[in-house]
């Protein structure tokens, strides 16, 4: 995958992150940083559509086959994430195709798509601080 999120060192915001272990596939492979949405009972897969339920942001990298079932997913902290589209600053977002966000509609948030609040304006393609797990 590729634009991966990277976690900011600012301030205590982004430690300890609030980390949780979810149970995923021994067979994907995900890059530390991937965008994950909730796939089943504390089970997460790689965030590839819009408007999917946020898990949070891999905070260890997962091979295939490695015989691991399990991944740290930080819930919380400031990360660098690219915009899929328009943001305004303050704006709550939601994923937007695969490591990738959008300002939420409405729909949204009743669904559990909320990364978190935009610290700052973008464009489509730009790279903006996002707070994560701050909606």
């Amino acid at each position: 995958m590729a634009n991966e999120a990277v976690k900011l060192n600012q301030g205590g915001i982004t430690a300890p992150g609030r980390p949780i272990s979810f149970t995923i596939s021994d067979n994907f492979t995900v890059e530390k940083g991937t965008l994950m949405k909730l796939s089943g009972a504390y089970t997460c897969a790689a965030a590839i559509g819009t408007g999917e339920a946020f898990a949070g942001i891999t905070n260890t990298e997962k091979v295939a086959g490695d015989g691991s079932t399990t991944i740290g997913v930080d819930t919380m902290g400031v990360f660098d994430i690219l915009a899929g589209g328009t943001i305004n600053n303050g704006a709550i977002v939601c994923m937007s195709g695969a490591n990738q966000i959008r300002a939420c509609i409405a729909a949204d948030l009743l669904t559990g798509a909320a990364v978190g609040k935009a610290l700052e304006a973008a464009t489509a393609g730009t790279t903006i601080a996002v707070a994560v797990g701050f909606s």
